[in-house]
């Protein structure tokens, strides 16, 4: 079994991990994996081989053993090294400074010869892999447990790194850092287009709640045409109770009052229909503003995924964010 950090045994956020020299075998790259993302092919293969032949399920709801698979590391870093004997003077030359904890290598981190015993108070890094008897049989393990891992590691996109391990140490620490710093980049640039992703859902709602408002603005705008309709023709019925036949004069006073009561209704109704148009326009306004806000998240969105392509996870991240 693999156990994993706290915080990533708990699903909380952390600053990740690194690993030296796991997985070293196929075995544990996939018991590796499956504590990380759950990724069981194993068990996947005996519910396609137990799959009925009669009735065949639909394929849609069976597993894809062959899909490209999404790990739950960024990357692994491969120190490569065709010349065992550059391999085994790796191991052997290692010495350790007991005053400072300082790891030095006879013939690529040599101690500086400035600094008066220092030499002399080296001592042999006795780990076991230092013993002398063991490293042909460690190499002798590797080449044989090597083949199988890379050809896991291979169905993972863009996760095996291979570095030259027979370089300069300079060189190596050199080519160490920037493909870490480029998965940093990758990472950030995803999470830039999640972000980008979310502020144009945020966009868009608002577009749609503003169009929804211009809506209800509108239907206010129509009721109170309505009511000045009405107004109006109630205005006319009156006058025509007031004088039925238009034989009579109609009473002045009455006929003032009248005009009166309809005018401050119509003035009523018209405010409110001016109110509902300016609420409207309002909302349109914001609809616009929102919808090119959600525009400038799309292309956010996509010019992070340039960075993201650097990994594999990113890659992933950035691609549903754009799509989204």
């Amino acid at each position: 079994n693999v156990q994993l950090p706290p915080h990533l045994a708990a699903g909380t956020p952390g600053r990740g991990f690194v690993l030296d020299g796991f997985p070293a075998t196929l075995q544990q790259a996939q018991l590796l994996e499956k504590a990380l993302t759950g990724l069981d092919l194993a068990a996947e293969q005996a519910l396609v081989d137990g799959a009925s032949l009669v009735v065949p399920p639909p394929p849609d709801v069976m597993p894809q053993l062959q899909r490209p698979l999404m790990s739950g590391l960024d990357a692994v870093l491969f120190l490569e090294c065709q010349d065992e004997s550059i391999a085994a003077k790796r191991v052997l030359g290692r010495r350790l400074d007991p005053l400072t904890g300082r790891m030095y290598h006879l013939d690529f981190d040599p101690p500086p010869a400035n600094m008066p015993g220092l030499s002399d108070r080296l001592i042999l890094v006795t780990a076991a892999d230092s013993n002398t008897s063991l490293v042909p049989h460690r190499l002798a393990s590797y080449a044989a447990a090597a083949p199988p891992l890379s050809n896991w590691l291979a169905r993972f996109s863009t996760l095996r790194r291979p570095l030259d391990g027979a370089a300069a140490l300079s060189e190596v620490l050199s080519a160490t850092g920037d493909m870490v710093n480029g998965m940093l980049k990758a990472k950030a640039s995803a999470y830039a287009a999640v972000q980008a992703a979310e502020a144009g859902g945020r966009a868009k709602g608002s577009a749609d709640r503003a169009v929804e408002y211009a809506r209800i603005a509108q239907s206010h705008a129509e009721v109170a045409a309505r009511e000045l309709l009405a107004a109006k023709k109630a205005e006319i019925q009156a006058t025509a109770l007031l004088n039925p036949g238009g034989k009579t004069a109609p009473d002045p006073a009455a006929t003032e009052v009248l005009k009166a009561q309809a005018a401050a209704k119509c003035a009523d109704q018209l405010k409110v229909c001016r109110g509902a148009a300016a609420d409207a326009a309002t909302y349109a306004d914001r609809a616009v503003t929102a919808a090119a806000n959600a525009s400038d998240a799309v292309e956010r969105c996509k010019l992070a995924l340039g960075d993201a392509a650097v990994s594999a996870d990113a890659e992933a991240a950035a691609n549903k964010a754009a799509a989204d």
